[in-house]
């Protein structure tokens, strides 16, 4: 997945929650892999926020655009 977006109104109840948990599921039933990497911009909390709720964490890298990478462990 590229990007996953959302819009300010639907902000806070949970839809982005469960489309990451849905994403993951999904990974690691198809791929059967151990790490998922994504990577977030510092200047967005919301989404940083959502992703630690889930168990992301921050590794210390950052990509090519100077995004955070982040990592979940199954």
């Amino acid at each position: 997945v590229h990007d996953l977006k959302h819009y300010q109104q639907p902000q806070g109840k949970g839809y982005g929650k469960q489309a990451v948990l849905s994403l993951l599921d999904r990974l690691h039933t198809e791929y059967q892999s151990g790490t998922v990497y994504l990577s977030v911009y510092e200047n967005n909390p919301h989404a940083i926020k959502l992703y630690q709720q889930i168990g992301f964490r921050f590794n210390g890298k950052y990509d090519s655009k100077g995004e955070h990478i982040m990592e979940y462990h199954f």
